[in-house]
């Protein structure tokens, strides 16, 4: 019972820090129908309903509108662009030699990376089923795949140079840049600690490879980080690379038409191109949860190193400048002093 008590209390302090809300098996507290006058929630089901009829719902409508149009321009306009490009790329080169092909595949790929929603998943893919054709001629299946993954590792190397030495750094002299990314945070304080560390630390791994691939590289850029010990700390992606050009090769090899004699020789490329998407999402998803961990534990146990990177004065003088605007800005979005036509289309939108 303690033990699901300190879970349920860490659970608590994350998702409602600014309020207390005892255990219900504390002899301190009262969990008679008084706490709970409604007698249908518990005290924590009370208290945690009652937070959240405090929230300023002017905020959460209008958050919610934000996350509505990057859902519409990430998940649906991004990922259908993706889709219909990688789809004329493949249509395109399906007749050309293998040379021609690694040259519309490399130049196709760094634009799609340098495409800050769209992520490095899908271009592996198609790489697996646009290089390995014709490298297969050449070089026969295995090799034709360890060609492809070559081929995917200098892409997202190329790719994560150029956003960070040309698209990070040559935005890290404006001001507003760096005050938008938050650089004086704890988070990104902590982001660049990590990757300032020498040598090709696991954390470095984790952040490099589990984080998004855009934001991770112009960030970088952004803090002016040496380029390369963060192409040494990115080699690992390999291990997200092969199988997601596997997923592709296997799409590739389910669709060649059967032997002479009527039998599939690749019955099984199916099943293993889902194995293989399942095993590059399972790897993607547990980086990402090290990079998380990391940056939650050194924030906690390198306070003194932190305290060490010096804060950006003009970024600290910008936000104080705007503090006065924000909070104005605050005051007179209150929900109860918008009007009613303001209310009505908020909630809609």
């Amino acid at each position: 019972n303690q033990r699901v008590r300190i879970i349920r209390r860490a659970l608590r302090d994350g998702l409602c820090p600014m309020k207390s809300v005892p255990d219900e098996g504390d002899e301190s507290v009262d969990t008679s129908s008084s706490a709970a006058p409604d007698g249908w929630l518990t005290v924590n089901a009370s208290q945690h309903l009652k937070t959240a009829r405090e929230w300023d719902l002017s905020k959460i409508t209008v958050w919610a509108v934000y996350f509505g149009i990057l859902f519409m321009i990430g998940l649906v306009f991004i990922a259908q662009f993706t889709t219909v490009l990688l789809s004329f790329v493949i249509g395109a080169t399906a007749t050309m030699n293998l040379a021609l092909v690694t040259v519309c595949m490399i130049v196709v790929g760094l634009m799609m990376f340098l495409l800050p929603p769209v992520p490095g998943l899908p271009v592996y893919v198609a790489a697996g089923v646009v290089l390995v054709p014709p490298a297969k001629d050449e070089f026969g299946l295995f090799f034709a795949a360890v060609y492809a993954c070559g081929i995917c590792l200098f892409m997202k190397l190329m790719a994560c140079a150029l956003q960070q030495k040309v698209i990070g750094e040559g935005m890290s002299h404006l001001v507003s840049v760096r005050q938008a990314v938050q650089i004086n945070s704890d988070f990104m304080r902590t982001f660049k600690l990590l990757l300032s560390d020498k040598g090709v630390s696991p954390q470095k791994v984790a952040l490099l490879c589990g984080g998004p691939d855009w934001p991770t590289s112009v960030n970088c850029g952004i803090m002016r980080l040496p380029v390369l010990p963060i192409m040494l700390g990115t080699l690992p992606i390999i291990v997200l690379i092969v199988p997601t050009v596997l997923t592709g090769t296997f799409m590739y090899l389910s669709q060649l038409p059967p032997d002479e004699d009527g039998t599939e020789t690749y019955w099984w490329a199916d099943t293993a191109s889902i194995v293989s998407l399942a095993l590059s999402s399972g790897v993607q998803f547990v980086t990402f949860l090290y990079a998380a961990s990391y940056i939650e534990k050194a924030m906690s146990e390198r306070k003194e190193d932190l305290d060490r990177i010096p804060i950006d004065e003009e970024v600290q003088n910008a936000d104080e400048r705007d503090k006065v605007n924000n909070e104005a800005y605050l005051k007179v979005i209150q929900w109860g002093t918008l009007p009613v036509l303001a209310k009505i289309v908020l909630v809609l939108a």
